[in-house]
């Protein structure tokens, strides 16, 4: 009896990450935001209403938040493949949304296998996608058949990260009441913003 062996991936298929590779590229990114919080807690460590220190605090929402969105994103490179229905509405790599393609279109991937096209396609479309809304993230949740209380419970607080750092990279996070002045940042809120994509992430990963 031939001993059976072990299938290789391609180079496509390597250059994708797995579930142990992304839970690990969220923890370096978590500390990074961790660091920041730390910076501002010794520049600060009974708060401050300064701009200047709070600062840091925003930086911190903003890594904080692509810390999320790349995980999402290679989540959904990683599961989408295996799920994507006919009525998918994700183009083929090199197109726009709603472009036909004919056979000539795949002429340039004739080496690759369509499960590595697929991928290519789904990593182009999100790498051009934003998660700046909980509904987004609802959506891909649904797309990749994942769902629990766990993840439920998350998305109020993912809520407020995401309109915060909209505040902050589209508005410079001003305040409403005061256009002169930012909106006064509390290194709290950021702790348990960090808190509910660790949770998260975390029940994500259980779930895949």
């Amino acid at each position: 009896m031939k001993a059976s062996r072990r299938r290789r991936s391609s180079p496509v298929e390597r250059s994708f990450a797995t579930g142990t590779e992304i839970g690990d590229l969220l923890s370096r990114n978590l500390k990074r935001v961790d660091s920041l919080i730390e910076i501002f807690d010794k520049r600060a460590p009974q708060g401050s209403k300064f701009t200047e220190d709070t600062d840091i605090l925003r930086a911190a929402v903003v890594l904080l938040h692509a810390a999320l969105e790349e995980f999402l994103r290679n989540i959904a490179i990683w599961k989408l493949p295996s799920t994507l229905g006919q009525q998918s509405n994700i183009p083929l790599v090199g197109k726009r949304r709603g472009e036909k393609f004919v056979l000539g279109d795949l002429t340039p991937h004739r080496d690759l296998k369509v499960k590595e096209l697929i991928r290519l396609s789904v990593k182009e479309h999100f790498d051009a996608s934003s998660f700046s809304e909980v509904s987004h993230v609802e959506g891909l949740l649904r797309d990749v058949n994942i769902s629990s209380k766990r993840i439920d419970a998350t998305l109020p607080l993912l809520g407020r990260l995401m309109e915060r750092r909209h505040r902050i990279v589209h508005n410079v996070d001003r305040s409403d009441s005061a256009p002169h002045r930012a909106t006064r940042m509390k290194m709290g809120s950021v702790v348990d913003w960090r808190g509910a994509v660790a949770e998260f992430t975390s029940a994500v990963l259980d779930e895949v």
